[in-house]
Parts: structure tokens; C-alpha cells; sequence
């Protein structure tokens, strides 16, 4: 009896080490961050979009060459596993009566099997129309198609969904060298056109979509100079009604919640009489009623330049990207430093955290996919203006939670050793420091020295500077603080 007895024991415990093993690993797995950069030696390289596998892994969407280059145009797939490590990819051109212009999105559209939609020139009449290519989960070409409408014009799609009914559904704006037309085109995964509307609008683009089905209905945004959002008939694609965007928002991307009545609209609010803009997002119902307009932080040069740098984690928790230090009207490709700038909010506006990334060359983000993790996956490039092929490199950072990736510096319990949400650079510095004070409003700097003596004290907004060549070489310590209760500390070197 008592060898049973021990017997059971030894089992019970033989169990309960190896589910511990099994936590251990899939915590191990569910926490995963890492830092991914992939270069080619003479092309132009973006990613464009992500999915997150059930094995944690993820599909990489993005473009060899764009259409400002003389190279050919390449699609690029990579399928990487949970620490970044590339198990496969492939490269490869689309059909040769054709010319890619742009890749734009990736879907899963079965067990091991992907959509991806984009837009390429037709050869022989230079017309824009939308391409979809169906691979495995080898990468293996299924099937290639265009949905070209005749006779045939210029569609330029911004934005793809794929409806309830299992049908490819995009909007973006008709070349036409006498008027601006919008457009509304269903059609299925073999490119088959099964309705098409167009609409004099007043307005440069459709730039994003979602679809409620409960209504029969697509809401889609416009962009400037008639900014609004639009309900459309599903059925007829007919517009039933529309509601104006406020004044100099542009609206860059629609994102439904996971459930509820409300959908988000995110994009860039331009702050008169600048060319400066602020991070901006607002929520609208099924009934076109607009929430409050949250406009974040000071007026800078954050720029929410490309449409997918946003992300639900659940129903009012959101990531949402821009890029810092992005000049109001420079060339592309600038050499100027650039911060990848993410930040995690709730939607009611409240600021979880915020986080700047990179920053000592030029980055600027393109894709924030939130993960099973709690965290997000962040597709953004690299410019190196000091190589002299003028190109850029994909650039890839998966974080945690807490905006902490696998690269950065351990983040210890004392009050220095913390993440830091106030941008503060160069440090070291010979003379000036910059504060970036990001989302954050009304913040107070103090600077001390080693011995905690007060040296200056100033309110900070976008851009702020001090100038520390009057001061002797050593540490600084700076406080930063605002009435609703943010408190961080940091410390400065003076060379």
C-alpha cells in the first residue's frame, strides 16, 4: 500500500514539474520581443503589413523597389518564428503584363493559405487597378488576378477589407485628368468585379473602411478638402448619409472595435497657423455621431504618415504609432533623425504610456500589428543617409507590454533605471539637451546637480532645450512632473 501510495506521489509530481515546464515554455514563448532589421545590397525595401500565426510566428508583407525607383518592383514575403529568426521568404514578381506599384495588405484567408492585394499598372494601357495573389504557406503562387472594371480607368485603392461575405471590398480614388471620383469596388478572390460605385466627392481619396453588418452598411472616410465619413449600402453601394470630420483632420485609418456599436478613426490634426501637427483619433457610431476630438501633446512634427499604424488589444485599449521629428514638407528620404514614436491608450483619450524608438537614423513607422502577448509587433524602416545608395531597409521590433523590447537596457526597480516616456537627447551632450514631451501636456523641468542643488526650472513643450555648455562636465539629474501626477526622473551627461 505504501509503495502505491509513493508511487502516486512520484507521478503527481512528475505532472505537475512537467506542467510547470509547459507554463514556463509557452510564458517564455508568449514573451517573446526582438529587433529584426533585413537589407538587400541595391534595392529599396518596406514591409507593409503582418499577421500573428496560432504558433506565435508571423507573416511579413512588404516590397522590393517602389515605384519611384528604376528597379523592378519585387514582392516580398518573410514567415519569421516568435524570436525574430527568419524561417523562410521569398521574392518575386508579379505577372509580366503587369507593373507593381504598391503592396498593401495580407489576409488569411484559410488554413495556410494567404491573400495579398496591392495595385499594379496594366502594360499596355498604363492604367492602375487592383492585384491579388493567392500563396500557401510555402509562398507558393496558387493563383494570380487584377480586378479590372471596362472600360477600364485608373483605380487606385487605399484601403482593402474582406467582407462577411467572403469578397474583397476596396476604396481609393479614380485618375481622371478632368475631375477627382472616389470609388467603392467589390470583388471576389479571383478578381471577378461584382459591383462598383463612383462618386464625386470633392475630395483627394477614400482612405479607409469598415464594415457593419448588423446595418447592411460600409462607413468610409474622405480625406480633404470635404472630410467626412460616410455611410454606404452594402447592397446598391449607395451613400444613405454622411457626417463632416472636424476642421484639419485627416483621417488616415478606420478600425473597428472588436465588438460594440463605435468604430476608430485615427489620423493627424494640423495645428494654424504651422504646418505642425498633432496625433489625433476620435470614435463614431453606427449613427455617424463623432466623439470628443482627442488632439495629443504639444504641436511638433509628429506625423501619422502611413494607415495601418494602428491596433486594437481589446475593446478600449489601443496602440496607435506616428513618427517624431518628421519635417512638415521635406523630401521623403531626409537625413535627419527620425524616433519611431508608439504609444498605448486607452480609448476615452487616457495615456497608458508612450514610448520613442531608434532615433539615431531616420525611422518612420508603416505597420503596428497588437499581439496575443499583450504587446505589438512595429514594421517600420530604416534610412541610412550615410550609405550611398540612398535606399531604405525593413525594420522590425516586437515589444512587450510595456513597450520593453529584447536590445534595450534591463529595466531595474530604481527610479532611474525605468523606461523613460520624455524623449531626452543627445545625451551625453557637450551643450544643448532636447525634451520631447510627446502626448503629455502642462510639464514642469527641474535640472539638479549631483549634490541636489536646484539649477533651473521651466515649463517643457515640443522641442524644449536647454543649454548645458555653461556648466562643468558630470551628471545631471532632471525631474519632470505635471499636476495630474506624471513624475519621471533622469540623468544627463555633460561631457
Amino acid at each position: 500500500m505504501r509503495k502505491v501510495f509513493l508511487i502516486f506521489i512520484m507521478k503527481h509530481v512528475l505532472v505537475t514539474l512537467f506542467i510547470s515546464i509547459l507554463f514556463f515554455v509557452a510564458s517564455s514563448l508568449m514573451s517573446q520581443t526582438f529587433e529584426l532589421e533585413i537589407s538587400s545590397l541595391d534595392m529599396d525595401e518596406v514591409a507593409y503589413d503582418a499577421l500573428q500565426l496560432e504558433d506565435q510566428s508571423y507573416v511579413i508583407l512588404g516590397q522590393q523597389g517602389v515605384d519611384y525607383d528604376s528597379a523592378h518592383p519585387y514582392i516580398l514575403l518573410y514567415h519569421l518564428n516568435y524570436t525574430g529568426q527568419v524561417i523562410q521568404s521569398k521574392r518575386f514578381e508579379v505577372d509580366s503584363s503587369y507593373l507593381l506599384r504598391t503592396v498593401q495588405n495580407i489576409f488569411a484567408v484559410s488554413q495556410g493559405n494567404y491573400l495579398i492585394l496591392g495595385n499594379v499598372f496594366e502594360q499596355s494601357s498604363g492604367e492602375v487597378t487592383q492585384y491579388l495573389c493567392n500563396v500557401n504557406s510555402d509562398f507558393d503562387i496558387l493563383s494570380e488576378n487584377i480586378a479590372m472594371t471596362i472600360p477600364s480607368v485608373s483605380d487606385v485603392a487605399s484601403d482593402y477589407i474582406i467582407n462577411t461575405e467572403g469578397n474583397v471590398v476596396a476604396v481609393g480614388m479614380i485618375n481622371d485628368f478632368f475631375y477627382d471620383y472616389v470609388f467603392v469596388k467589390e470583388f471576389s478572390f479571383t478578381g471577378e468585379v461584382l459591383k462598383k460605385k463612383e462618386y464625386e466627392w470633392n475630395t483627394f481619396y477614400m482612405s479607409s473602411l469598415v464594415e457593419y453588418p448588423a446595418r447592411n452598411s460600409y462607413y468610409v472616410t474622405t480625406l480633404i478638402p470635404n472630410a467626412a465619413v460616410i455611410e454606404i449600402d452594402k447592397s446598391d453601394l449607395e451613400i444613405l448619409e454622411s457626417t463632416s470630420l472636424p476642421l484639419k483632420f485627416t483621417a488616415i485609418k478606420a478600425k473597428k472595435h472588436f465588438a460594440g456599436d463605435e468604430f476608430l478613426i485615427v489620423g493627424k490634426k494640423q495645428i494654424l497657423p504651422t504646418q505642425n501637427t498633432k496625433l489625433s483619433f476620435l470614435t463614431c457610431n453606427e449613427s455617424l455621431q463623432l466623439s470628443d476630438n482627442y488632439n495629443y501633446g504639444q504641436p511638433d512634427t509628429n506625423c501619422l504618415y502611413q494607415r495601418e499604424c494602428v491596433d486594437f488589444i481589446n475593446d478600449s485599449v489601443i496602440y496607435l504609432a506616428g513618427t517624431h521629428n518628421f519635417a512638415p514638407s521635406p523630401p521623403f528620404l531626409f537625413p535627419e533623425p527620425r524616433w519611431i514614436f508608439m504609444n498605448k491608450l486607452k480609448t476615452d483619450g487616457t495615456i497608458i504610456w508612450q514610448r520613442f524608438y531608434k532615433g539615431e537614423l531616420n525611422y518612420m513607422p508603416y505597420k503596428v500589428l497588437a499581439t496575443s502577448d499583450g504587446g505589438a509587433l512595429i514594421l517600420s524602416h530604416k534610412y541610412d543617409w550615410n550609405k550611398p545608395d540612398n535606399k531604405r531597409d525593413i525594420h522590425i521590433l516586437k515589444i512587450d507590454s510595456t513597450g520593453w523590447y529584447e536590445g534595450l537596457p534591463p529595466v531595474g526597480t530604481g527610479e532611474f533605471e525605468q523606461q523613460k516616456q520624455i524623449l531626452a537627447y543627445p545625451n551625453p551632450t557637450r551643450d544643448w539637451v532636447h525634451f520631447e514631451p510627446g502626448l503629455y501636456n502642462d510639464l514642469q523641468l527641474t535640472l539638479y546637480d549631483q549634490n541636489g542643488r536646484e539649477l533651473l526650472s521651466r515649463p517643457i513643450s515640443s522641442g524644449t532645450s536647454i543649454n548645458l555648455s555653461e556648466f562643468p562636465a558630470g551628471v545631471y539629474i532632471y525631474v519632470i512632473q505635471n499636476q495630474k501626477g506624471f513624475l519621471e526622473k533622469g540623468k544627463v551627461v555633460k561631457e
